[in-house]
């Protein structure tokens, strides 16, 4: 098969459908394009969500944590704690394990979340460490769910985590870029997080949120219409991309539509508080814009003044160069 996530066709026939849940504790268990899933205890909502790191070397311990919390964080929850299962080849060093606790314990203690504990272990079916989360939050009620007419709003740029691993672990685009573009695509690994964003929606009411992973903005936008039938228009010239990542693109041949952007957030809500919600964002100084909306036909990004109907590819731009 091919490499990456499952497409939304494959994840539901050979997964998703093979599930049946039946304890009236789960509130809402796996979909398509859903972050987190709901277990209800008495008054307490408690949100659970589960993510893998297998693309990335560099800084592999804080990104698993801060990946996994956004998680919670777009399913309109509060992360409280994390369980880690490192997966780890044979030639790794000790040293390397505890740098990638280091690095885990140290992006806990940032987002104010405690880890439970996990599973470790040496194992010759991997070739590289993987590392796999569970999070755990708590969330005052569920997101109502994305409406036909909703307008979408994306933050920060395309391709934020899919560019600053490349140029953190790639040394030959390293050479085509100028030192201020390769501390652009540093700083760009420092803005992963979506926690103040997610937050910020939830105070203007948004329906849905779903944060750009694995299969880019393309991904994304067709994950959230899957279990909805809904469709989408999307503006390519309101979608922020920076200028390294257009160059990280052409050198590769990437699209950057279909790249991982982990630390971008879509945020689907009613058109008229659009713009309440974009003056507090650029207000607390985060890059926010309105791409386009939800509605009852086709799915389409509009790029260079013609219609693009979209066809998301398996899998994600990273692995053509991460392999």
């Amino acid at each position: 098969m091919y490499v990456g996530k499952l497409t939304t066709e494959d994840l539901h026939r050979l997964v998703l459908s093979k599930i049946k849940n039946h304890r009236p504790t789960t509130k809402m268990g796996p979909g398509v394009g859903l972050d987190v899933a709901y277990l209800q205890f008495g008054d307490e909502l408690m949100a659970v969500a589960s993510d893998p790191i297998t693309g990335a070397g560099i800084n592999i311990g804080s990104l698993a944590v801060l990946i996994a919390c956004n998680d919670i964080s777009a399913g309109g929850g509060e992360p409280l704690a994390v369980m880690i299962t490192m997966l780890l080849p044979p030639q790794i060093k000790e040293e390397e394990i505890s740098g990638i606790m280091e690095q885990a314990q140290d992006m806990a203690t940032k987002l104010n979340v405690d880890i439970l504990g996990g599973h470790t272990e040496i194992t010759s079916a991997v070739n590289r460490v993987v590392l796999s989360l569970t999070a755990i939050g708590r969330v005052q009620k569920p997101l109502e769910g994305i409406k036909a007419g909703d307008a979408i709003v994306m933050t920060k740029s395309l391709g934020l985590e899919g560019v600053s691993i490349i140029v953190a672990e790639k040394e030959e685009i390293r050479a085509h870029l100028s030192l201020a573009e390769i501390d652009d695509a540093r700083k760009m690994g420092q803005q992963l997080s979506i926690a103040k964003e997610a937050r910020i929606g939830l105070k203007y009411g948004v329906h849905f949120m779903h944060d750009i992973t694995e299969g880019g903005l393309v991904g994304a936008l067709t994950e959230m219409c899957y279990e909805s039938d809904l469709g989408f228009l999307v503006d390519a010239s309101r979608v922020p991309i920076h200028d390294v990542t257009k160059k990280v693109a052409s050198f590769y041949d990437l699209d950057p539509y279909q790249l991982i952007s982990s630390g971008s957030l879509l945020m689907t809500l009613s058109k008229e508080k659009v713009e309440a919600l974009l003056k507090e964002l650029h207000a607390q100084g985060i890059e926010a814009s309105h791409i386009g909306e939800f509605r009852l036909d086709q799915r389409k990004i509009l790029r260079f003044d013609e219609d693009i109907e979209v066809e998301p590819k398996a899998g994600d731009e990273l692995y053509k160069v991460m392999g």
